[in-house]
């Protein structure tokens, strides 16, 4: 009995433990998804798919030209 209860408390302490970290980067997440807003907004957010829309758009102009 003494063993089952160390393995249960173990566990809740894992639980805790995993709890923890997920509060704590929750916080993390949420400021950056507010950096990644701000920025969509100010037309300052920058990605590879866009770039590489931009790039292909220029170079279709070049071919044009």
């Amino acid at each position: 009995m003494a063993r089952r209860a160390t393995n249960k408390t173990a566990q809740s302490e894992e639980m805790e433990r995993i709890l923890a970290k997920l509060r704590a980067g929750g916080d993390l997440r949420t400021r950056k998804v507010r950096r990644l807003k701000a920025a969509v907004r100010c037309g300052r957010y920058e990605n590879d798919l866009k770039l590489s829309i931009a790039a292909e758009r220029m170079l279709g102009d070049i071919a044009n030209s």
